[in-house]
């Protein structure tokens, strides 16, 4: 995007009312500029010819003419706040929804402060665009044009002594400019390094405490705060002595207009009050030059901010990119439930996670996935659930390729439990019953005495409506694993995925979850993720029906599939 079309393009995007009130709030600046340096004129013309009747007239009309400038200002300036407030709430409702809606492919790309900056700095920064920056420019340019035409029509010299200053001013601000801006990127990138230091505070103090990292987390903070300090300093030095340049620039401004406006008013061909008027038309003028390249500089930012939020808004979304308008799963009592065919899939296009891996499951089958880390056994939940989009061979679901189905139905067909569950703050039931939103208190107690979580419950002094913290930090591992469970049992899916469902449970804990899977077996399908020790404890349980889909240990093994 070329820098000068960045405001068009800004224009392009503003809603219709947004450009009605700016529109209305650049012909109240005009007009109170206007009303400002005429009742300026008159009042202290007809004062030096002594005219008291057309001063007193003067000082009503002005009067009047001024509170309605400033009600119309007001009301202007209201009216346009009002509309940026309503385009920021837009900002954060579209943001959330298109990362809600995103791919995960397209999600995966972005980390978490990455997506934390765009939702809380960009969207800020694009509010204040549209509230102060834009409105601003208007300002300043509706103003500082038209004052200059107001000064032209007193006195033409005086109009280009006006520019000239102008020009001069511009000059040195945009020697400051970029040093400036460099500094502030800086300065925002130390904030950013010091936000994700306190985050990892925050996330790992858990570590923190039992590795005695005090001291070491400590100093990370305080390098990240000289480094803030640091750049602070720098910039505020030049801040500050561009601000004493346009102070001496305004003050020189003042005085060399003064000193030619006395000289015009001493040849009589000025009075008074046409030398006051064009000295406060001069003032907006000057301002113009001077805030113009600041100004613009801030609406780039803003800009760029704008195509950061663009950059996820106008992704398209999961069910709009990949499986909508697609039908439904076929009703199917009897043969395969899960399918791969000769399927390879590579998540950067170049090393392949899977090679021509196929393998059948039929309803009451109970797949076993072994193999060392980073192998491609998460993989293949990843791809059942749609999550990544290309992938050669075949994936099916009760006899349809999965790529012919809504992500609706396909998501909704499966019980899915990932290796590191995710909680929301609130109650055990609440998030029990994010399976199933509109289930029974009936159907979440259910649930949980199937996933052997019910006594645990009953015995909280709240029961169910217990609060577990902020990502279930009040849970124990084994806990939190159960509860992940008993959301797979409240969904009752045909096809369940579980991820290292036993990690954190106790033997007597997995002998009891593995009774209750070899009951769910009969309408269901099972694929599992899990370590050596366990398959005896599912053999015992799930006996014949157990199928072991073992990864080589290494490159060089073959892929082994095979039915104990």
């Amino acid at each position: 995007m070329k820098k000068h079309l960045f405001l068009r393009d800004i224009w392009r995007n503003t809603y219709l009312i947004f450009r009605l009130d700016l529109l209305a709030y650049g012909v109240v600046t005009l007009l109170g500029g206007f009303v400002v340096g005429q009742s300026t004129k008159s009042l202290l013309n007809s004062l030096q010819m002594r005219d008291i009747e057309a001063f007193q007239n003067y000082m009503i009309w002005g009067f009047l003419a001024l509170m309605a400038s400033a009600i119309a200002n007001y009301l202007a300036q209201y009216l346009l706040y009002s509309q940026a407030d309503r385009i920021g709430e837009n900002f954060f409702c579209g943001l959330m929804e298109a990362v809600l809606s995103m791919p995960y492919h397209n999600a995966s790309k972005y980390n978490t402060g990455d997506l934390e900056s765009r939702m809380t700095y960009d969207v800020r920064s694009a509010i204040r665009l549209f509230r102060l920056e834009i409105s601003y420019v208007v300002k300043l340019l509706v103003g500082g044009v038209g004052n200059l035409l107001f000064i032209f029509l007193i006195d033409w010299q005086i109009g280009i002594l006006a520019i000239l200053f102008g020009i001069l001013g511009y000059g040195i601000n945009m020697r400051f400019l970029e040093p400036i801006q460099q500094l502030s990127k800086k300065l925002s990138e130390s904030y950013g390094d010091m936000t994700e230091t306190l985050l990892d505070a925050i996330q790992g103090s858990t570590i923190i405490r039992v590795f005695h990292l005090e001291d070491w987390m400590n100093r990370r903070f305080q390098a990240r705060n000289r480094e803030i300090e640091t750049a602070g300093l720098k910039q505020n030095r030049v801040s500050t002595l561009l601000t004493l340049i346009h102070t001496l620039m305004e003050y020189v401004n003042t005085f060399l207009f003064l000193g030619f406006s006395l000289f015009f008013l001493r040849s009589g061909r000025l009075l008074f009050g046409d030398m006051m008027a064009a000295f406060y038309y001069a003032q907006a003028v000057f301002s113009l030059f001077i805030n113009i390249g600041n100004t613009f500089a801030n609406l780039q930012n803003g800009y760029a901010s704008i195509l950061r939020i663009k950059e996820i808004t106008e992704t398209t979304s999961e069910a709009i990119s990949e499986l909508s308008s697609r039908r439904p799963l076929p009703a199917r009592d009897e043969g395969e439930t899960v399918a791969f065919a000769g399927v390879s899939f590579s998540y950067d296009g170049d090393r392949p996670i899977l090679q021509n891996m196929s393998f059948q499951l039929a309803k009451g089958d109970f797949l076993w996935i072994n193999g060392p880390t980073g192998v491609g056994k998460s993989t293949i939940f990843k791809l059942l659930l749609h999550l990544y989009p290309k992938w050669t061979g075949q994936i099916r679901l009760f006899g349809e390729d999965v790529a012919n189905l809504s992500l609706e139905v396909l998501r909704q067909s499966i019980a899915y439990i990932p290796q590191v569950p995710f909680f929301f703050r609130g109650s055990i039931l609440e998030n029990i019953a994010l399976a199933k939103p509109s289930a029974s208190q009936e159907e979440i107690e259910e649930a949980a005495q199937k996933a052997n979580l019910d006594r645990f419950i009953t015995g909280l002094p709240e029961g169910y409506q217990t609060d577990i913290g902020e990502s279930g930090i009040l849970l124990s591992g084994g806990q939190r694993q159960r509860i992940a469970l008993a959301r797979a049992f409240l969904r009752n899916a045909p096809v369940w995925l579980l991820d290292e469902p036993f990690s954190a449970l106790d033997s007597l804990n997995t002998g009891t979850l593995c009774d209750a899977f070899s009951g769910e077996l009969e309408n269901k399908t099972f694929l599992v993720i899990s370590h050596q020790e366990t398959m005896e404890t599912l053999q015992k349980r799930i006996g014949e029906r157990l199928q072991i889909l073992e990864f080589p240990q290494s490159k060089n093994d073959v892929l082994r599939d095979k039915a104990t």
